[in-house]
């Protein structure tokens, strides 16, 4: 039979859960808007008789910017069914799902700091040290992306050639065969907010993720020997893994913590020093404590500020600070930091609120126009509407 350059081809979306995701939806689908996922790893298999239990590789790809993919192979024209898988891994971020043989490491880790445990009878920086030890023995070894299955074509199904176009193929609810799983429909909306998130942070400049480390999220986490209402999301330095947290409690697969801890590995690549934050969180139960190390301080301040401001330019909403009031452009005002205990210029840089409140300054267009006694969480604008979008000098009289 004659040979045939077959082309394979469709494009892989996302329709999102995430409110603050809606903007990115631009696929018009018959379920609904989508966003379509760039950069994700697509494979394409196929095969003559559903009996048969393998498949025969045609192909990997990557997918562009609009989410499209294209493989073409060369073999006879006879029908056939195909299968497309998709891996949320590139040389630039990964996915995990939780992997029981690491996770066990760090239950073996989290236990010496319970009650009674180990850790809990020793020095704060001794236990830190100790943990810092630990942690830097963690790698990604023992974890892997695994391939979902978007595609699979049953008897009945067989496709002609020489194209085949899959159409939208798209991770939602109640999506065939693996799309419309609950870990990967999540998946899918964490590598679109985390990669449009590193395309904008390394559109600014020299100064993107390092080229020689890629940077990965594992969703879910959760530590059984960590109380559920204690445990929090955090990055790990050494390995660059992103663990989000979800427990009983919390669940933070959301925007705000996606993009926080985005920054804060952004953080980790161009500092040094600073990678004590981890075994901080797990030694104290908080990094956002009231006043803590200053570099502790520093960290969380800059990681909650510029991830506002990515989500304020990627999706045109504003972020909140951790829930509690809206991010704005504007220092906090002197009475609401001397409720939090920051009373004196001294304390400004042992307090997250406090480095908050000077990267606000330093954002805002007019400060000028600023009233700092207000009684709201920031300084009062009293020329609301009027200031120029970008940074102004205030003239002596």
């Amino acid at each position: 039979m004659a040979q045939v350059v077959w082309t394979l081809r469709g494009r892989i979306n996302v329709v999102p859960q995430l409110a603050d995701v809606a903007p990115l939806a631009t696929v018009s689908t018959s379920f609904g808007n989508a966003a379509p996922l760039a950069g994700v790893k697509v494979q394409v298999s196929a095969k003559q008789f559903g009996a048969d239990p393998t498949w025969d590789e045609w192909g990997e790809t990557t997918t562009d910017a609009d989410g499209n993919f294209e493989v073409r192979h060369t073999k006879n024209e006879t029908k056939r069914l195909f299968r497309v898988r998709v891996q949320f891994k590139s040389d630039r971020l990964r996915i995990y799902p939780p992997n029981d043989s690491l996770l066990k490491k760090f239950v073996d880790v989290a236990s010496l700091l319970v009650p009674g445990g180990v850790l809990t009878s020793l020095a704060t920086a001794a236990a830190q040290e100790a943990l810092e030890q630990l942690l830097e023995q963690s790698t990604r070894v023992l974890y892997d992306v695994k391939w979902i299955t978007a595609r699979q074509d049953s008897d009945g199904d067989k496709r002609s050639g020489p194209v085949v176009d899959f159409g939208n193929i798209n991770f939602r609810a109640g999506g065939s065969q693996e799309l419309g799983g609950f870990t990967e429909r999540r998946h899918a909306e964490i590598w679109l907010v985390a990669s449009r998130g590193m395309n904008l942070i390394e559109g600014l400049g020299d100064f993107g993720f390092r080229g020689d480390r890629s940077v990965a999220f594992l969703y879910p986490h959760e530590n059984p020997v960590i109380g559920d209402g204690i445990e929090s999301s955090y990055c790990n330095p050494h390995n660059d893994i992103v663990y989000l947290v979800r427990n009983s409690q919390i669940d933070h697969f959301n925007v705000d913590t996606i993009l926080h801890e985005l920054v804060h590995l952004w953080a980790y690549q161009h500092t040094s020093g600073e990678e004590k934050l981890a075994t901080y969180l797990l030694v104290h139960g908080s990094t956002h404590t009231g006043r803590v190390a200053r570099w502790v301080a520093w960290h969380e301040a800059f990681a909650e500020a510029v991830s506002n401001e990515i989500t304020r330019q990627l999706f045109g909403t504003r972020s909140t600070v951790y829930g509690a009031f809206t991010a704005e452009r504007r220092p906090l005002s002197r009475p609401y930091l001397n409720g939090l205990g920051i009373r004196t210029l001294a304390d400004v840089d042992q307090f997250e609120f406090g480095w908050l409140s000077t990267f606000g300054l330093l954002l805002c267009p007019d400060v000028c126009s600023l009233d700092m006694t207000g009684s709201g969480p920031y300084a009062t604008d009293t020329t609301p509407g009027v200031q120029p979008t970008g940074f102004t000098m205030c003239r002596a009289p």
